[in-house]
């Protein structure tokens, strides 16, 4: 308790002295008359936000090192829960913190992706509300081994920040530092089921290669009358320019500051000026009684005046007073999972607080089917017999690292389970098998 009460200490320290340097650029600016003390205070607002991911990431790994280690010698299964949820909350933190460092490279692809299983992994196993087995309780200790590992890893870069070396720039921590750490990650080997709370293949992007790095570059400038247009601004609407970021990937960030909804931060890509994600603080705090069906005309029309066409429901979840849809490009009928974008919707009063479309702008290309060579019937005598199948569907999934396969998606039941089972529509091959944790929040739409 001691370590983490001087961890947090730390943290805050940290981020005390990036605001001090802030405040400090943007005096000597006024006393001097500088037209650059903007841009150096968000170059530090920016420093600021990078340290504080930092520190809470190593704290959060550290974190569930030690809970999934104390697993272990607990016999009671309510405490088990409990110590199950404190992993799956601090997996949620690290995988946000992950996001915003926004290192480059397979390393860091495979941290997260690993830090979200292993989220998803322990509430599915709080949820069973039983005694861990002997199994899985040495699945858990070796998770908590290999964490342990890069949490220590990731303390060894506080050397670099203290002989002065800062997070951002061609030689920072987020560029030469952390990527190296992260490639020495390596995925223990865990057998656990692939599980899923948000819709299938609500990840469809990570872990694969982007196809859409296409376009123009865009100045500022030019990112700005992008921004106005598509979020139709007027001139009382302040747009300001935060910085450019990433490494292959760049990034122009920008906050509005909207006349009567408050502040909202955008990301565009330089190359094309396509939207990656944009979001903005409003009441969550009531419930509106909106139906799921308000909330999906809702997101369909907010990704349609984006510019995102064809795009069709197929998650729908309710969380403390926000709403999550999963829309999905479907194309002649078929479901092309790896082409997703989530919006998030107040239920107070349907208003936007956020759009992801990471994994559409950056992946979305006109694809040429090859018709299936199989039929559904023959299809379905390759799945277990016992399932009761409830719909059929045509749909693309992404598959190994850089490709897609099109298969037959039977949704069904099995002793009372609900699963996905994906058949490959050339080869007759079943390629994957999703589970469907259900909690009464999630509901499936598509």
């Amino acid at each position: 308790m001691e370590e983490r009460k001087k961890r947090i200490a730390l943290t805050w320290a940290v981020v005390i002295l990036s605001l001090l340097v802030v405040g400090a650029a943007i005096a000597f600016g006024l006393i001097f008359g500088l037209k650059s003390s903007e841009p150096v205070a968000n170059a530090n607002m920016l420093e600021a936000g990078y340290s504080r991911a930092y520190y809470s990431l190593t704290d959060e790994l550290n974190d569930m090192s030690v809970n999934l280690k104390k697993i272990d010698a607990i016999s009671s299964a309510k405490t088990q829960q409990d110590m199950l949820y404190e992993v799956w909350a601090s997996a949620v933190k690290a995988s946000d913190n992950l996001s915003s460092l926004s290192v480059e490279g397979e390393g860091s692809v495979k941290l997260k992706r690993f830090v979200n299983q292993l989220g998803d992994y322990s509430k599915y196993l709080a949820k069973k509300s039983e005694s861990l087995s002997k199994e899985e309780k040495e699945n858990l200790v070796r998770i908590g081994d290999m964490l342990s590992e890069v949490a220590v890893a990731l303390k060894g870069v506080e050397d670099e920040l203290t002989s002065g070396r800062t997070f951002m720039g061609d030689d920072g921590v987020v560029e030469k530092v952390l990527p190296t750490v992260f490639e020495k990650f390596n995925e223990p080997s865990v057998e656990y089921p692939t599980l899923i709370y948000d819709g299938p293949f609500s990840d469809g992007l990570e872990g694969h290669k982007a196809r859409n790095l296409d376009g123009n570059e865009f100045t500022p400038e030019l990112g700005e009358k992008k921004i106005r247009a598509m979020f139709d601004l007027t001139e009382n609407d302040k747009v300001e320019f935060m910085g450019a970021s990433g490494g292959d990937l760049k990034i122009l960030s920008y906050k509005i500051d909207f006349t009567k909804d408050g502040e909202t931060f955008v990301s565009i890509t330089q190359n094309g000026g396509k939207l990656l994600s944009f979001v903005r603080n409003a009441d969550t705090e009531t419930d509106g009684g909106f139906t799921d069906d308000e909330l999906i005309n809702k997101a369909e029309e907010t990704a349609l005046h984006l510019g995102f066409k064809d795009m069709k429901s197929v998650w729908v979840e309710r969380v403390n007073g926000v709403g999550y849809i999963n829309l999905a490009l479907v194309d002649d009928g078929v479901i092309i999972y790896p082409d997703i974008i989530k919006v998030k919707l107040s239920l107070s009063d349907l208003s936007v607080l956020g759009v992801d479309a990471t994994h559409y702008s950056l992946n979305h290309v006109i694809r040429n089917f090859d018709f299936e060579k199989i039929g559904s019937q023959d299809a379905e005598s390759v799945i277990d017999g016992r399932m009761e199948i409830e719909r059929v569907s045509l749909a693309v999934i992404p598959y190994g690292e850089y490709s897609e396969r099109l298969c037959y998606e039977f949704k069904g039941n099995i002793d009372g389970g609900d699963y996905f089972v994906y058949v490959d529509a050339q080869s007759g091959e079943e390629i994957n098998v999703l589970y469907v944790v259900n909690s009464e929040s999630g509901t499936l739409v598509l």
